[in-house]
Order: structure tokens, then sequence, then C-alpha cells
């Protein structure tokens, strides 16, 4: 099977598997969103700008070492297992006696018993390491988004039963603990049927020692990449606290939804299919330069339907009681084409074994991120913290792939502006529909929502067709010909 076969049926696999897996949290974001008030959230999102610190400190940067392995025997298998138990034991216990600091820190004593609590989705998250990888190398696809729904669902129950009976945000705390707990229980139940096999506990560094130079970079830039990313979060849980962060945690990830149904769902399938290629590096350019033409396209879709349907979007998903999103959405949408293109970067990184490059790329990332957050925090208002993650985000997109092209590709960087350059012309109608859009501020109550979704849906539907066109052309030539 040839790059371009074996890339669009792992992509297909894994777009199929994860889009269902999405669902499954899409639903069980929209339930708990007017189940828990702004508040709830706010004090899990909070606490989660550390915890997420702790679960990449537990996750070493070993997984994309392990899926360039050529293989895996049992001894490396099971070495692995039991160095990222260690691992995640370690962090999980140092988490726990840091709960009281954390707290004392952000100022509510609620923060001791929520870090106690995720204390274990820290631990089980580093375990669940070994046994996922063995269904990414070997693109099972299906399983883990079996694992994903099943464990969304049982979590999403639980959850619901456990705030009849304590605050919304313990049970909000206790659902991160019962993920990541199924997911490491089904993980290990479906690793049985890979050639990996079930990992058992075995503690060797000798073994896991030549994994340790690629993981280093890899868990160098996961570091920079989480602190880049989570800065805004610490600054508004700090300074505006848990209200306003509710509302900015939710609208960032109204606006990550779409990179969670493009591009999550199909990076895992990137970086096996390029490290079994890699020789062949002008295929894989060209590869990837048609891969990121359809990206765009569909990346400045997605942004341009949020930003001209956000008051819609916020009503019909959350609720009412969360209008106070619209602004944060209608900025935020401006980044999803350049987020969805940039967030399958790294496995081009991965797969082509140029980690230094990454990290190096992600350090000057961070720095920007930061710099921009601390620019519109300055100014006293989340609208403009939201302001400055645009602008920095738009920035690091071109040198992300200048490094990429110039120094891993050796191709010029001319290349991605030519793939590029058809979306952003785009990306331009998008805008002025917009400003234009007659619809933004009608759904005054829930009667009017519906002809107002098909409102939007009309003025967008012309240039949603073209687009999907641009970004297809030889499925729209064969529709045609139909």
């Amino acid at each position: 099977m040839d790059l371009v076969t074996s890339f669009r049926q792992a992509l297909l696999h894994s777009a199929i598997g994860r889009i269902a897996a999405y669902l499954m949290q899409f639903i069980s974001v929209a339930i708990l969103a007017r189940y828990f008030l702004p508040e709830a959230f706010g004090l899990l999102a909070a606490v989660q700008v550390f915890v997420l610190f702790f679960q990449m400190l537990s996750e070493v940067g070993l997984a994309p070492a392990l899926v360039n392995q050529s293989a895996i025997g049992q001894s490396l298998r099971d070495a692995a297992y039991g160095f990222t138990l260690a691992v995640g034991a370690s962090v999980a216990i140092i988490l726990y006696f840091l709960s009281s600091s954390l707290a004392q820190f952000l100022g509510r004593d609620e923060y001791v018993v929520i870090t106690q609590i995720i204390c274990i989705a820290v631990f089980f998250q580093s375990i669940s390491t070994v046994p996922y990888v063995a269904q990414v190398r070997e693109r099972r696809f299906f399983e883990i988004a079996k694992v994903e729904v099943i464990s969304e669902l049982g979590s999403l129950a639980l959850t619901l039963l456990a705030a009849q009976f304590m605050s919304g945000y313990l049970a909000l705390a206790l659902r991160f603990a019962f993920t990541a707990t199924l997911k490491w229980s089904l993980f290990m139940l479906f690793a049985d049927r890979t050639l990996v096999g079930r990992p058992r506990l075995a503690f060797s560094i000798h073994q896991i020692k030549p994994l340790l130079g690629f993981s280093a970079y890899q868990f160098s830039f996961n570091f920079v990449n989480y602190f880049s990313r989570n800065f805004d979060n610490f600054l508004i849980a700090k300074f505006f606290g848990p209200g306003p962060l509710g509302v900015y945690e939710r609208s960032y990830q109204l606006m990550r939804y779409p990179l969670m149904v493009l591009t999550s769902a199909i990076t895992p399938a990137i970086q096996p299919v390029i490290a079994a290629f890699r020789a062949d590096s002008a295929s894989i350019v060209s590869l990837h330069n048609d891969f990121i033409r359809r990206m765009s396209y569909l990346g400045v879709l997605a942004g341009g339907g949020i930003a001209v349907s956000a008051n819609q979007c916020v009503r019909l998903l959350f609720g009412e009681q969360w209008q106070q999103v619209v602004p944060l959405i209608e900025i935020l949408a401006l980044i999803i084409p350049v987020q969805v293109v940039m967030s399958t970067s790294g496995s081009f990184y991965q797969g082509l074994e140029k980690p230094k490059l990454m990290f190096y790329s992600g350090l000057i990332s961070a720095v920007v991120n930061v710099c921009a957050i601390v620019v519109g925090w300055q100014f006293g208002k989340i609208e403009y913290i939201a302001q400055g993650i645009v602008v920095s985000f738009t920035f690091n997109f071109i040198q992300v792939y200048f490094v990429l092209y110039r120094f891993v590709f050796n191709t010029p960087f001319s290349q991605f502006l030519r793939a590029v350059a058809g979306p952003f012309l785009v990306s331009l109608v998008y805008g002025v529909l917009f400003l234009i859009n007659p619809f933004r501020s009608w759904s005054p109550n829930l009667v009017q929502l519906l002809p107002s979704i098909c409102g939007v849906l009309l003025l967008l539907l012309p240039v949603m067709v073209a687009n999907l066109c641009l970004a297809f052309p030889e499925r729209a030539r064969s529709l045609l010909r139909i």
C-alpha cells in the first residue's frame, strides 16, 4: 500500500471513530452545561490549569516515542508500563500534598478536595499510555473510539448520580477520575487484541533508555506548549475569579469543537503513517501540501460558520445562562482556521523524527503567546486577552510552518503560502457575511431560535457549498458528472 492510500485510509478510520467519540463528549457537555452553573465549571477550570501540568509530567512524552519504534517487544512494553506507573504514582502523590498550597494560592478552600480527587485521574491517565499506544500503532481507531464513547457515557452517568449527593463542583471533579479510570480499564482489556499485547508490570530503565532522547524533546515541547496555552486561564482565575473563568473556558471549549472534529479526530493517524514512509520525503511534502490546503478550507468553513452563528450556537448548546460567552466566541472563532491546520503540524515533526525542531518552534510560540496574553490582561478585560490570543496564534501559525518547510521538509516556504492562499481569500467572504449578518441578535427567546438558525444557514449555504467544492474538487467534479 502506497503513502497516499495508507494516509487516507488511516485518516478515514480515525475520523469516523473519533467523531463518534466527540459527538458523545459534545452531548455530555451540553447536558452538564444545563445541569451545573458557570461558577462550578470555573472552579474546575481554575484548578485544571495546574492539574494539566501534572498530567503532562506523568506522560513524560513517552507515547510519540513508542509510536515511532519499529517494533515493541515484551521487555520494552512491560518496562515502559512500569515506568509510567512509577511516574504517574509519584506525580499524583506530589499533587496530593500540594493541594493545600494550591488552594491557598487561589484563595478558595474548595480547591483542596478538587485537587485531591483529580490526583486519581492523573495516575490512571499515566498508566493508560502503553495500552493506548498499542492501539495507535496498529491504527485501531475504531477500538479507541469505543473506549472513549463508553468512558464518556459512563462518566456522565456517574457524574449526574454523584451530583445528587454532593456539591456540583465535586461531582464535576469526580468526572475526570471516572473517565480516566474507565479508559485505563478498557484500553487494558482491548490491548490483548493487539500485537503489542497487554502490558505487565516490570521496572527496567535500561529498556526505555533509548526512548528518552526522543521523549525528552517531546516532553519539553509539551511543557512550553502547556504553559503558553494555559497562562490565560491562570490569569483569569487569579484576577477575575471562577465565574468569568467559567464563561471564558466554555467559549474556548466551543471554539475547540471544530478542532476536535477536524484535527484531533485525524491527528493520531498521521504520525504512524509518516513514520512508516519517512524515507520518501518528496511524496510526504506533496501529500502535506494537499492535506493542509483541504484542512484550511474546512477550518475556514468551521470558523466562519461559528462566528456568524455564535448567538444561535450558544443558546442551542448551553442555554440562556451562557449568553456572556457570545462576544468571546466571535473573537476566538477567528483562530479556528489557524488552529485546525497548525494542530496537525506536530505529527509531521514527530513522524520525520524532528522533535528538537518542534521544541524550538514551540518555545517561540510560547513566548509570543504569553506576551500577547499579558498585554491583553493589562487592559483589564477578558475580551482583550482573547484578542491577544488571536494575534499570537496568527504569528505562530506562520513561524511553525516556516520552520517545518525550511528545516524539516527542506523546501521553499512559498509552497506553503500557495497552499493556503485560496482558503485565505474565502475567509474574507465570511468576514463580509459576519458584518452584514441580520440574524446575529435575532433569538430573544427559544420560540424564535429555530427560524433564526434557519436564516443563518441560508445565509451561509452558498459559501459553504463553494468552500467544500474548493476543498475537494475531484469529489465535486464526480458529483457534477453524476
